[in-house]
């Protein structure tokens, strides 16, 4: 018997950890500086989504240049963290507006923002020279959406599942964790 019947599964910081441990490992094994990317791009997604308490579309409106804008002040400073800045409509809101959100740099848990952040970070600007625009960009520029990254995430925890015993019971169904809404 599987659980399918529950949608959009919380998110823990051990099934957060198990995922940047299989993650880390097709990473460091990675042919293609694509899948390098691809990798970079789920697990900043997901640690920005969950320490930033947002639901998926919201992650897609960070902004490369504000990011840049307070990556060096926000790392040095007395409470390190990492300055979400997001832009466009948020939460229900009306119009266009920057919102700045605080991730820690580090957590009690040790979630890695900063080792995939910064992997992501150097990615666009040292090897792609990109200095603007979405972070979560297409070859094109135009902001990638949410949905091009939950096939990759549903891969991932189903190896989280299969290789790393207790973290995702055999039981759940890998397919009711999503990005589509709030990971916890």
């Amino acid at each position: 018997m599987t659980i399918s019947d529950q949608e959009d599964l919380p998110f823990t910081s051990p099934i957060v950890l198990a995922l940047d441990k299989v993650c880390e490992i097709k990473w460091r094994w990675a042919v293609s500086e694509d899948e390098k990317q691809d990798l970079e791009d789920l697990m900043s997604f997901v640690l920005m989504e969950f320490c930033g308490d947002l639901r998926g579309e919201e992650v897609t409106l960070l902004s490369l240049g504000g990011l840049l804008t307070f990556w060096d002040d926000a790392l040095e400073s007395s409470h390190p963290h990492i300055m979400l800045t997001l832009h466009g409509r948020f939460k229900g809101e009306t119009g266009l507006r920057w919102h700045c959100i605080p991730i820690p740099a580090k957590t009690k848990s040790a979630l890695p923002n900063v080792k995939w952040i910064a992997r992501a970070v150097h990615r666009r600007v040292n090897l792609q020279r990109r200095h603007k625009g979405w972070f979560f960009a297409d070859e094109e520029g135009k902001r990638r959406k949410m949905g091009y990254y939950e096939p990759m995430l549903q891969d991932h925890l189903l190896s989280v599942q299969e290789n790393m015993e207790g973290v995702i019971p055999s039981a759940v169904d890998v397919e009711g964790f999503s990005l589509w809404r709030n990971l916890r």
